[in-house]
């Protein structure tokens, strides 16, 4: 005969508290995120790293450099500011390069999103040019 297995699922944590330690809170992205809003906001060099989709905009002549170049300031600012979190102040550059790329993506301006709107504004057909000439007002 066959014997009857019986399967116990383990009971869910008592507190919401025991549920956190599982992961970390916040990750990377999101202590970068709190740097970004506060550059964003103040530092217009920050912004002007942000803007180019190609490196013949870009302030340090490629893309890569901005974006280095920004999360250098976004570490320099954890550094000193006390209320920063702590995990930007310790993290490497490259590290702080690809949460930043994240936090970009997060708010619609990614390079490589804004790149695409650019080319398919491109590509859209243009509406007709405005010509008296041409208007159809029926007259």
């Amino acid at each position: 005969m066959a014997k009857a297995i019986s399967l116990r699922v383990a009971p869910l944590p008592a507190r919401y508290e025991d549920l956190q330690v599982k992961y970390k809170l916040p990750n990377l992205n999101d202590a970068v995120h709190d740097v970004f809003k506060v550059l964003y906001s103040t530092e217009p060099r920050f912004v002007a790293l942000l803007t180019a989709v190609n490196g013949a905009q870009a302030v340090e002549g490629a893309t890569v450099a901005d974006d280095t170049e920004a999360a250098r300031m976004i570490r320099d600012f954890a550094r000193k500011n006390a209320d920063a979190p702590d995990q930007v102040r310790k993290a490497n550059i490259w590290a702080i390069v690809k949460a930043l790329r994240v936090v970009m993506k997060r708010h619609g301006i990614g390079r490589d999103d804004r790149k695409e709107e650019l080319l398919a504004e491109l590509d859209a057909p243009e509406a007709s040019p405005s010509n008296p000439d041409d208007d159809d007002n029926g007259a």
